[in-house]
Formats: structure tokens, C-alpha cells, sequence
């Protein structure tokens, strides 16, 4: 008896340490890719390529387990890439200071992570009973890492700078190395290549990147469904719950279930890559919340391929497996972001598409389920995440509406502000700093513009939602590139209604579009405000006198209207003179600004944000802030 409770325990152990190790990757994958584009890019003028080429060198250095393995000793170099991964994620947390150094971090971290997972693997697929835990802790990890981004309003850890979140990581850091240090002791053997089955680990690209981009990523749910976060939370964890049950289903219930949803889900994905399937609201929340179930069915089935391995001497396929997923991990990602900045032969639409036939290629094979040993101890270890389910709770008690707040005869205050994706110069997520800048304006109503709600390479955070809650103010989203970007409005007033318009050309990379809405002002009396961004390339003046003709065209005697945006464009520009022709007023203009610069927020150099005014509305005291959370300046103006 005693045995078996011994073999129980360090199969827990052995699937927990999965687990946590998926934690902390993920992490620090969620970290490492806006850190590239907002470092690299923003601060030293990398373009997308270059960053690109780098992404792509530090995932070929995974291909170096094997030799690393002979060199150092396999056991050796899982201690190591463990512990530089717990290194790197407690550097991030715990630095303040230049956010080039946690990018530095990032790249060792998550090079580590790399390494690592070939080595347990192949520690895991020694022991038939211990591949399951392989596969459930993968899932595990997921769901684990999920949690925590919804528990934090997808305003994921290592972006805070609280002492008690440094506290927490700090734990799981520490859990995943007392799980390795007992696990060392429970398995004193090398990892070893499970042959010709390794390349079932290739199953782990497609897992990932649907994860990352629809099936882990609430603020996608979240837009499409305008559920509260709580709610959101609740369910895409329900989700993750139902995916890592699948593994004690009996094998033709399973077996039936997973095709047919798979079956449904590849119609999707086709119909969205290469029909142009555009639909949104429930049905993008339905797809999103069946996805997860699907994809840990699918999962399941293509790693019971692992069988176990007795090659001691070399990890060569295992190596070439886990290399070829994760460069192909880092191909799809690059090129689903840099489709908004380089024009590939191809829709981004389509790479979902590609890694879902990917992930069945890997799993069809393996439709019939095999028995698995001690179901009993993998069905307890799974059950054990159920407890996830008090993070939404934790969120529910916290979550309120926020309330209408009327003028009452008083000035109006209104602003603009080019977010830059909740980005500050020096290249950190600094969502506080924004907030504060809007909370400390005491503005009614706010055009915000540069607004991410999921995208990867701006954090996984859905800005509007935080910025919602934070300030206790009402919105309107308009995504113009895909759902996930676009423009937003926040405001305290009643809102009476709103419309997105599309600007012209049709075929920019990143489409852009105008938000209009109306709102209460009390007495009886509405305004209009409408929220733009103009195209950004210097170049492009045509294409910015073709937005200002649309806005004039959709509007052409504005009354009681306010135009905010981030024009790209400069006061003498024949864009703005359009504008400034027809007779909108510029607010910093009008009252007399001097110092009306607001591009770049650190040295500012030109005017690219305005404030335009109807005729018939009298423009009050107007200012451009001073402000570094962004690297534009907001502008602040009173409406009488």
C-alpha cells in the first residue's frame, strides 16, 4: 500500500511540475513579445523583420538540447534551464527600472523554457504511467495561467509592481523548484528519447498558438460577447475544466465527441481563412468557449503517440520535435502581428486554419484511446483545478457598473488620447499612469485611440475593459484592424447611441475608422463626438486629405459635434487645412496655446492630436498635459 501511495504522489508531483513549468513559460512568452516590439522597435528603431530574424534565432537555439544533453548531462541541463526560467521570471518581477533589462530577462527565460521541455518530456516518457501526466499537465498549465490573467483583469502579473503580486510569483517560482528538487529524488534517471513518437510533441504549436490567440485569451471573449469580466472568466474557465475531464471519458464517448466538435470547429476556421467569414457576438463567444474543449481532446489523443523511450544516449528526436514546434510557434505568431505592418501573399485569417490541420494531423492517428493506468490518481489531479473557479468569484465581489454622471449646466470637459497600447517610451505596460492622467483631468468624456483589447504583442490585456473599471466610466468600442484594435470612447454621460465609419483606402494593412457617438448632456441637450486615428506613414499625406474628405463628407455641418484624434498630421498640413476650411475649430488653436506640441510625449516636436470643435460650440480652457505614460501628450479642452 505504501508503494502505491508513494507512486501516486510523485506522479502528482511529476504532472504538477508540468504544470507550473507551462505557467511560467507562458508568462514569460506573454512578456518577451511586446518587450521585442516596444523595446526594440519603439526605442532603438528595430523594424518587424529584424525582429523577427531574432524571435526566430532564439527558437532555433532549442534545436541544441541534444548536444547540450551530452555536453552537461541531461539531468544537469533540466536543473539548469529550470532554474535560469525561475531566474529570469523573478528578475522581471522584481526590476523597476529599464524594461531593456526584463527583455533581457525574457530572452534567457524563455530560451530556458525551451530547453526544458524536451528534457521532461523525455523525463516523463521513460515511465508508461507517467505520460499522462505529460499531457493533463500541459492543459493544467493552461488553465492555471488563465486564471491568474483573468484574476488580474488580463493586466497580467509581471506588469505589476505591487509587492504582494512580487510575493506571489516569487511562490510559484519556488513551487516549481521544490517539485523538480522531489522530483529529482523520486526519478534519479536521465531523460531518454521516446523515439519515433517524439514527434507527437508537435502537437504543442497549434496547443499554443490558438491558446494564446483565441482559447486562453479572454479579452477575445470579452469583445465579442460584452460579457463582464467575471462572467467571462467564469465560463472560459468552465471551458478548461471540461477539456482536462475529456481524459476520463470512456474512449468512443471521447473518441466521438472530439471528432464531431473538431469536425464543426475546422468548418469555422475554414469558413473565417478562406471564405471571409465575418460573424461576431454570440457566435464568435460560442466558437471561443468550444474551442479549448476541442483542442485538450485533440491533444490528448495526439501525445498518447509517446511511448516509452530506452535511448539514454541521445535526445536527437525528441530535440529536432520540440525545436521544429516551437520555431513553428514563433513563424505563426510573427506572421498572424506583422500581417498589420508587412503585406504577406496570404490572410492572417488563415493561419488558425493551418495549425488546426496541424494539431489533426498529429492526433488522428491515434483514434483509438489505449487503457491508462491508476485513472484514479490523474482524475483527482485534474479535479484539483476546479478550485480556479474562485477567481472569478474573487472578481465578482469587486466588479460594479459604473453609474451615468450628469453635467448640470456646467462646463463640459473633454479629452484626447493616443494610448499607444498602454505603453510608456521606455517600453512597460503602464495602464496606471494613463488612468491617473484621465482620473486627475476630471474629464466627462474621453477619445482614446491606439486601444488593444488581446493582441499579444501589446500584453494580452484588454485595455478599454481595465480602463473601464479603473475610472468607473462607461464605453464604446470601435475596432477598425480585426476586433481586438480600434478606437473607444469612455464617458461619464449617458450614452444615447453609437456607429462606426469606415475611412478610406479599403486596403490598408491597418484599416482605420471613425467612432461616433452621442451623448446626454443634460437639459435636454446631446453632443456628438466622434474618435479617429489617421493613417501614421509620413509619406501618406493623400491618404490622410482622403480621411479628412470622408469625415466631411459623412459630417457636413457638424453642430454640437467634437472631432478628437491623433491625426498624424501637422496644423499647415492640406489635411488638416481641409478640416480647419469647413469650419472646424482646433481647440489648442482657438485659446491660444503656445506650447501645442504633443508628438513625441518625452520631446515633444509637432502637433499631432487635436481637439476640433464645431462652429457653434464655444471653445473654454485648453491644454496639452504633461504626461509620459504614452508617447503621445493627451489633450484636455472645456466645451461651454
Amino acid at each position: 500500500m505504501f508503494k502505491r501511495l508513494s507512486a501516486s504522489s510523485n506522479r502528482w508531483r511529476m504532472a504538477s511540475l508540468f504544470a507550473f513549468t507551462t505557467l511560467i513559460g507562458l508568462q514569460l512568452l506573454r512578456a518577451l513579445f511586446p518587450l521585442l516590439l516596444y523595446v526594440l522597435r519603439d526605442r532603438f528603431g528595430w523594424s518587424a523583420v529584424q525582429i523577427g530574424i531574432l524571435a526566430l534565432g532564439l527558437f532555433l537555439l532549442t534545436y541544441l538540447v541534444a548536444p547540450f544533453s551530452r555536453w552537461l548531462g541531461a539531468r544537469r541541463l533540466l536543473v539548469a534551464a529550470v532554474l535560469l526560467m525561475g531566474l529570469a521570471r523573478l528578475f522581471i518581477q522584481w526590476w523597476t527600472a529599464d524594461p531593456l533589462w526584463d527583455l533581457l530577462a525574457a530572452l534567457v527565460g524563455v530560451l530556458a523554457w525551451g530547453l526544458a521541455l524536451p528534457l521532461l518530456v523525455g523525463w516523463l516518457g521513460r515511465e508508461a504511467q507517467l505520460i499522462p501526466g505529460l499531457a493533463l499537465g500541459m492543459l493544467g498549465g493552461l488553465a492555471l495561467d488563465l486564471g491568474l490573467h483573468g484574476l488580474y483583469g488580463t493586466y497580467d502579473m509581471h506588469w505589476q509592481t505591487d509587492w504582494l503580486t512580487a510575493v506571489f510569483v516569487t511562490l510559484f517560482v519556488f513551487i516549481q523548484l521544490l517539485l523538480l528538487f522531489f522530483n529529482l529524488r523520486a526519478y534519479p534517471h536521465d531523460p531518454v528519447d521516446p523515439g519515433a513518437g517524439s514527434f507527437a510533441w508537435l502537437a504543442v504549436t497549434p496547443l499554443l498558438f490558438l491558446y494564446l490567440l483565441t482559447s486562453g485569451n479572454l479579452a477575445t471573449l470579452q469583445t465579442s460577447s460584452s460579457w463582464s469580466p467575471p462572467l467571462a472568466l467564469f465560463l472560459l474557465l468552465l471551458a478548461h475544466l471540461l477539456g482536462l475531464s475529456l481524459f476520463f471519458w470512456p474512449s468512443a464517448v471521447l473518441r466521438g465527441v472530439v471528432l464531431a466538435g473538431a469536425a464543426l470547429l475546422l468548418v469555422w476556421l475554414a469558413g473565417v481563412g478562406l471564405l471571409g467569414w465575418s460573424v461576431t457576438g454570440w457566435v464568435t463567444a460560442v466558437i471561443t468557449l468550444c474551442t479549448q474543449p476541442i483542442l485538450a481532446g485533440l491533444w490528448l489523443l495526439a501525445l498518447q503517440r509517446l511511448r516509452p523511450g530506452t535511448n539514454q544516449r541521445t535526445l536527437r528526436r525528441l530535440s529536432a520535435a520540440n525545436g521544429t514546434a516551437l520555431v513553428l510557434l514563433a513563424i505563426f505568431l510573427f506572421a498572424y502581428y506583422a500581417s498589420y505592418d508587412l503585406r504577406f501573399p496570404f490572410s492572417r485569417d488563415i493561419l488558425p486554419l493551418v495549425a488546426f490541420l496541424l494539431l489533426l494531423t498529429t492526433a488522428l492517428p491515434r483514434l483509438r484511446r489505449p487503457a491508462t493506468q491508476e485513472t484514479a490518481v490523474w482524475r483527482l489531479w485534474a479535479s484539483a483545478f476546479v478550485v480556479l473557479l474562485i477567481f472569478p468569484l474573487v472578481l465578482w465581489q469587486s466588479y460594479q457598473t459604473p453609474t451615468d454622471t450628469a453635467v448640470n449646466g456646467r462646463a463640459l470637459r473633454v479629452m484626447t488620447y493616443n494610448l499607444h497600447n498602454g505603453f510608456d517610451p521606455e517600453g512597460d505596460l503602464d495602464l496606471e499612469t494613463l488612468a491617473r492622467t484621465i482620473e486627475l483631468a476630471q474629464v466627462d468624456v474621453v477619445g482614446l485611440q491606439e486601444v488593444s483589447r488581446g493582441w499579444l504583442i501589446n500584453g494580452s490585456v484588454d485595455m478599454l475593459t481595465w480602463l473601464a473599471r479603473r475610472l468607473d466610466m462607461n464605453y464604446v468600442f470601435a475596432p477598425t484592424a480585426g476586433p481586438l484594435w480600434g478606437n473607444a470612447l469612455l464617458t461619464r454621460l449617458p450614452i444615447l447611441g453609437s456607429e462606426t465609419v469606415p475611412l478610406p483606402p479599403d486596403d490598408l494593412l491597418l484599416a482605420r475608422g471613425v467612432l461616433a457617438v452621442t451623448v446626454d448632456t443634460g437639459e435636454g441637450t446631446t453632443l456628438t463626438v466622434l474618435t479617429t486615428h489617421y493613417h501614421h506613414l509620413l509619406a501618406d499625406s493623400d491618404i490622410r486629405v482622403q480621411q479628412s474628405a470622408a469625415i466631411l463628407a459623412q459630417w457636413p455641418a457638424a453642430t454640437r459635434t467634437v472631432l478628437l484624434g491623433d491625426m498624424n498630421s501637422t496644423p499647415e498640413s492640406a489635411e488638416m487645412m481641409r478640416l480647419q476650411a469647413s469650419g472646424w475649430q482646433d481647440a489648442l488653436a482657438v485659446h491660444g496655446v503656445t506650447a501645442s506640441f504633443t508628438y513625441p510625449s518625452t520631446g515633444p516636436t509637432r502637433q499631432i492630436d487635436y481637439i476640433w470643435v464645431s462652429p457653434d460650440l464655444l471653445v473654454g480652457e485648453t491644454a496639452v498635459l504633461p504626461d509620459t505614460g504614452s508617447d503621445h501628450l493627451p489633450i484636455v479642452t472645456s466645451i461651454e
